[in-house]
């Protein structure tokens, strides 16, 4: 019997401690994002807070 591939999803989690950081949540997922890219992957999903 031949073994099923599984689709493999990334995901990125990014948290910042307070509004005023946005800005940093937003460069902490580029830098994620080439991170996975280096690597040949692509990032399927971003979540945060």
């Amino acid at each position: 019997m031949g073994k099923r591939r599984r689709e493999r999803r990334t995901s990125t989690y990014a948290k910042v401690s307070s509004a005023g950081q946005k800005g940093d949540q937003k460069a902490q997922w580029k830098a994620l994002a080439r991170f996975f890219l280096a690597q040949g992957k692509t990032v399927d999903e971003r979540l945060g807070d």
